[in-house]
């Protein structure tokens, strides 16, 4: 239960989904805790972003919504305000790719869905745009998140390809929902009680979706995976994660502490090294090819954290 705990509140104080799953299986990678703890917390990401539904309640209440509208803001420039309403298809589908691409390159979900949120609670925006460009923000960050297997390498690589397909299955899933949910409540004239009536309530449970259906997906893995038994002769291959040093905003905290590790780590694997080096040169028969790679390719990449976790 204290694991459970100390998980969660790592979680919580990540305050965001995607960096939470990074610097989780950075952890378990550069074996920093417990690995079940470092799996829990990767599996409880969802949890991270309790931020973002804070600032979407003060969306919600903001008092000076109505003050100004966009489409007053933009006066004569009415293609724009005119496209901004217009719930067709293709409006729908250029408002995905443009919030798909944003998303995939700033990786800034809070501010993209959170600009949705905002002008839709100013009925600026037509609730068609609205449903495609939330959708596209977490499908382009399932995505993202999954693309990343391609930089590691072992163990990590399974794990990570594991939880990321699980999230993409999940967020695929809420996908089909909404727009099913979305086509079903329209044919019913859930939304014609006004301009503005329950789109914003709509918009808010498909985004808890978003976060609660991963979340059963990635517990319900991990709660069977943390029980599994490694096989003792099995020589994986850590610290690959070093390749998204860079990648994401890493906290403060966990920088040191993979600096301390990479320190420690990298001075012990070359010291082996030499002395595994010593053993082969005097019993060449000895099968140590295998140790060996293994303990170089971890150099590498010990090297690569270390040279861009002292970059200032």
């Amino acid at each position: 239960m204290k694991m459970i705990l100390s998980a969660i509140q790592g979680t919580l104080l990540s305050f965001s989904f995607s960096r939470n799953m990074q610097e989780a299986m950075m952890k378990y990678d550069f074996k920093i805790d417990a690995p079940r703890k470092n799996l829990m917390q990767l599996c409880f990401s969802p949890l991270a972003a309790w931020p973002f539904f804070i600032m979407l309640g003060m969306i919600y209440i903001d008092p000076t919504k109505y003050a100004f509208t966009l489409q007053r803001l933009l006066g004569e420039n009415r293609s724009l305000g005119l496209f901004l309403l217009d719930g067709s298809l293709s409006a729908m589908l250029v408002t995905f790719g443009i919030f798909f691409i944003s998303e995939w390159v700033f990786r800034k979900e809070y501010l993209l869905v959170g600009i949705v949120f905002y002008f839709l609670a100013k009925s600026d925006l037509h609730l068609h745009l609205a449903t495609a460009a939330v959708l596209s923000v977490y499908l382009s960050r399932a995505c993202y998140l999954f693309w990343l297997k391609n930089t590691l390498e072992s163990r990590s690589r399974k794990i990570w390809t594991i939880a990321t397909a699980l999230n993409l299955i999940a967020v695929i899933v809420v996908v089909m929902a909404s727009i099913y949910a979305l086509d079903y409540l329209q044919a019913n004239q859930y939304f014609s009680g006004s301009i503005s009536a329950n789109r914003f309530e709509f918009l808010t449970s498909m985004v808890v979706a978003f976060y609660a259906v991963p979340l059963l997906f990635l517990s319900a893995w991990g709660h069977f995976y943390v029980r599994r038994r490694v096989e003792p002769s099995f020589l994986p291959i850590y610290f690959s994660t070093s390749n998204w040093i860079l990648l994401f905003n890493m906290s403060s905290y966990l920088q040191k502490l993979l600096l301390e590790k990479t320190s420690h780590v990298l001075a012990e694997h070359k010291k082996s090294v030499k002395q595994f080096n010593e053993i082969k040169d005097q019993s060449p028969g000895l099968g140590m090819n295998h140790l060996l790679t293994t303990l170089n390719k971890e150099i590498s990449y010990l090297q690569v954290a270390s040279s861009r976790l002292t970059i200032d």
